[in-house]
């Protein structure tokens, strides 16, 4: 995969997932971009991405001994022995 047009692709998921290419001179370079077939494949993978990680459910929540233990902490009422 090439890195650029990766970069590229990227850019313009972004562009055009917040609306920001709705300007008239970003229409027309998003217009001479996309017409290249690997551009085009490029994008579309990242559309299909997307769409993959919206089905995805979300993680689920973290319980209070798993926190403490992430940051090194003893739970009240507990010692470390070493």
């Amino acid at each position: 995969m090439n890195q650029k047009l990766s970069h590229e692709a990227v850019e313009w998921f972004v562009l055009n997932e917040s609306g920001s290419a709705e300007d008239p001179e970003l229409a027309q370079r998003w217009e001479q971009w996309c017409v290249e077939p690997g551009n085009r494949m490029e994008y579309v993978s990242l559309l299909q991405l997307a769409q993959d990680l919206r089905t995805l459910p979300p993680p689920s929540e973290a319980s209070r001994k798993e926190l403490v233990e992430d940051v090194g902490e003893e739970e009240p009422g507990t010692s470390r022995t070493v």
